[in-house]
């Protein structure tokens, strides 16, 4: 059992190399409780949830915004997927969309996109 708990941690904190250039951020939380939870339920950061391809799927709802406000992004990479050119457009649209987004940067992932 503990060594099975100590490769689930790890597993949460490693990448792959290939993947380096997303420069992904991970935000890891404490495992979530079937019943009572075991931290203090604070508004900002209740659990939400979305429905998945078979279990309604826990996340929390993260504010990214600084303190004036704004939403300091500089460039979104589409990650690899079997219509590229179409989330690309999508992503695009979205930013299009939002005020002070439209100069983001937007560009695919060279990775190459794999279904397995």
């Amino acid at each position: 059992f503990h060594l099975r708990f100590t490769l689930h941690a790890l597993a949460l904190v490693l990448k792959h190399h290939a993947f380096k250039e997303e420069r992904e951020w991970r935000i890891i939380s404490p495992v979530l409780m079937d019943k009572a939870p075991a931290f203090p339920i604070i508004e900002e950061t209740k659990l939400a949830f979305r429905s998945g391809k078979s279990v309604l799927t826990p996340y929390r709802r993260i504010p990214l915004k600084d303190d004036k406000g704004n939403f300091p992004l500089n460039e979104v990479v589409v990650g690899p997927n079997p219509n590229p050119k179409q989330a690309y457009r999508s992503v695009q649209s979205l930013l299009n969309s939002e005020k002070g987004l439209d100069s983001v940067k937007v560009r695919n992932s060279d990775i190459p996109y794999r279904n397995w």
